[in-house]
This record gives C-alpha cells, structure tokens and sequence, in this order.
C-alpha cells in the first residue's frame, strides 16, 4: 500500500469513529470497514432492564466525504446466529448525511436510525442543523434537529407514529498525544427533548427527556486494522429504559 492510501486510511479511522465529525474539513475521503465486537452491560443495567444482556456484534460501515458531503451508513447484527441462544437477535441501520451550507462550516443535517427485533421496531428520523467549531487541537460539533418517529413494541402492546420533540448533539474529538499517532478520544452526547408521551409509553420511558452519552478511545493496531473501546450512559433510552452503563470493544478492518 502506498503511502498516500496509508495517511488517508488513517484519516478515515479517526472520522468514522466521529459518526461524520469531520464535516468542518474539505478534503475528499472514503473508505468501508467490517467490525466485530463485544457490548455488554453492569449487572445493575441488567438487573433493571431485561432487555439488556451482553452478545457479539459483527457490522459494516461506509464513509465518504467531498468538500460538501460527508455521509456515513453503518449496518449491524448484534448476537448474531444466536449465539446466546435464548436471547433475540437485532438488526440496526445508521444513515448520516451532512450538507456543509457556509465557509462557517454551517451543515444540514440529516439522520435516520433503525432498530428491529421480533418484539419491537423502531425507527427514528432527525432533519436540523450542525456547526462545526475549533479551539486548539479539539474540534466540537453542536447540533439541534427535529425528530420524526415511527416505533411500536409488542411488550408493551402499543405503537406510535408522529413528531416527538427535539434532538441536541454534541460531539467533541481530541487526537491523544501520550498515545501513538492515530489515536482519538471522541465525546458524543445525543438527547431527546420534549419527547411525546405516547412515543415514551411504548418503550417503557418514565421522561419526556431522555440520552446516549458515550466516551470512545480508538486508533490504530497495524495497517487497515484498528481498535475501538467505548463507555456509554443511557437515560430512558434504547434497551434501558431504567437507565444503565454499556461497555464494548471491537475490532475494525477498513478497505
């Protein structure tokens, strides 16, 4: 591999793991990763969520980006095969695109997650604005959007399609000096505002508020391979609906 492909793939680490962090810079990228992985859950988060259990994951990612665009789709299988037997096996869809709008760095933004398993589906869509700021070596992105759901449960026996309030995102990613070049630490904070009650009740959620708050660690292991670990808090979110911490690491390979 030349050298020129070895700097881009580099580059392309940091930013996927930024889930499009980097729609403040202009130069052309893109790459397509397979990852496998581990998530699991504190014995308290399973205790108070019986949703949560720990399992493997396996998926695959695409990133691009040219001076406009950056855009990034990311499909997954978690507990696939069934591997703990007596447990569901999900399917999830992540779609990002960001339109830079201004030399301020200014971007539309869109945004679609889907989540599926044999007792519920939900798929949540968010259209609003992002602005790409700097201070030093740490580069920050704050974002609002409206959030458009469509979400039904058969545990609960309801359903519910419409508007529920507002989504914030900030994101913040640092390059780590104590750590061999490639290295990131990436902050991610998304929360839900003004969520319609009827949305809540079909996933058990006590709030109207509710957040995914992660910290990630990742860089590079050798060529095209690298590592990711990550820490994430839920508040009335995903499969903790009483709250709870999840821990994963996995492995990415890019090409």
């Amino acid at each position: 591999m030349n050298k020129e492909k070895m700097k881009l793939n580099s580059k392309i680490v940091g930013l996927a793991v930024t889930l499009l962090g980097g729609f403040g810079m202009t130069d052309a990228g893109a790459s397509t990763q397979i990852e496998a992985g581990y998530l699991g859950f504190t014995s308290a988060t399973r205790d108070d969520n019986p949703g949560a259990f720990n399992q493997s994951f396996v998926a695959l990612s695409h990133f691009s980006r040219d001076e406009r665009n950056t855009f990034y789709q990311m499909l997954k299988v978690e507990n696939p095969g069934k591997w703990v037997a007596d447990k569901r096996v999900a399917f999830k869809s992540l779609t990002v695109w960001h339109y830079r709008l201004n030399e301020e760095r200014t971007a539309l933004w869109l945004q679609n997650f889907l989540g599926t398993h044999k007792h519920l589906t939900e798929d949540n869509f968010y259209l609003g604005l992002k602005q790409h700021f700097d201070c030093g070596a740490l580069r920050f992105n704050l974002g609002l959007a409206g959030h458009y759901t469509v979400s039904q449960s058969n545990l609960t026996d309801k359903d519910y399609s419409g508007l529920s309030g507002v989504v914030l995102n900030g994101n913040s990613y640092y390059d780590l000096p104590v750590l061999p070049k490639g290295w990131k630490l990436n902050l991610d904070y998304t929360a839900a505002f003004g969520r319609d009650r009827e949305h809540a009740a079909v996933f058990g959620y006590d709030d109207d508020y509710g957040h995914q708050l992660f910290a990630a660690v990742s860089g590079p292991l050798a060529q095209d391979l690298s590592l990711k670990l990550q820490l994430t808090h839920y508040k009335s979110w995903g499969t903790a609906p009483n709250d709870g911490l999840e821990y994963s690491f996995s492995l990415r390979y890019a090409f």
